[in-house]
């Protein structure tokens, strides 16, 4: 017993620089597919297939360590696996754009009967106008490829918002990508479109342009 313990602990003090190595990426894309990935249940393509992860789908808690080789340990959909480390590319959260830039603003919002339901399982979010736009439209969103991004399908239409007046809706937020977006013209005569995100650092929403 005592020569099995020294062995191990051999090993254990052998691999420490090597277990110092682990990257740590986070939230990840998957890319450089066809249709889709393994997540397997070991590092390695002999290894169980634990579910098929489509392309452009978000992984989380992905990292890369001496001891999973080619592969990425991450979460996909609640279950931890393994996916080669070619098809994954790093993702960030869009950053908000500066509030100087910004006429329109998102928060999370109260039920209210005049609110438009397009979800009824989703959440309650309002859009505030800080100044009158005009031509406002609320999108669905659908995630194309990685260089156009969103195809944008109008919802709903109104002439504009202005300041007290804010547009309330009822959408869900299944996953890591945008489902939702609005588009409206700023008072400098430009269409623009944002999609309607939630912030991985504090919960908050947040409008991205694309």
């Amino acid at each position: 017993m005592k020569r099995c313990f020294l062995f191990l602990l051999v090993m254990l003090i052998a691999a420490a620089p090597a277990l110092a190595e682990t990257t740590y990426y986070g939230t990840m894309m998957v890319d450089n597919c066809e249709e889709w990935v393994s997540l397997r249940d070991g590092p390695g393509t002999g290894c169980g297939r634990l579910a098929r992860v489509p392309l452009y789908a978000i992984v989380t808690d992905a990292e890369q360590g001496p001891f999973t080789g080619d592969f990425i340990y991450c979460n996909y959909d609640g279950q931890y696996g393994y996916i080669l480390a070619k098809y994954l590319v790093p993702w960030a959260d869009p950053e908000p754009e500066e509030s100087g830039d910004m006429p329109i603003r998102a928060d999370w919002a109260e039920a209210t009967k005049n609110a438009l339901v397009v979800d009824p399982d989703g959440e309650y979010v309002t859009i505030m106008a800080d100044e009158p736009v005009t031509g406002f439209a609320l999108l669905a969103l659908e995630l194309v490829d990685s260089e156009t991004f969103f195809d944008a399908t109008v919802l709903c239409e109104r002439d504009g918002l202005i300041p007290d007046d804010p547009f309330v809706v009822k959408i869900a937020f299944p996953g890591d990508i945008p489902c939702y977006g609005i588009r409206f013209t700023d008072g400098d005569g430009r269409v623009r479109q944002f999609s309607i995100g939630i912030s991985g650092r504090d919960g908050s929403l947040m409008l991205a342009e694309f």
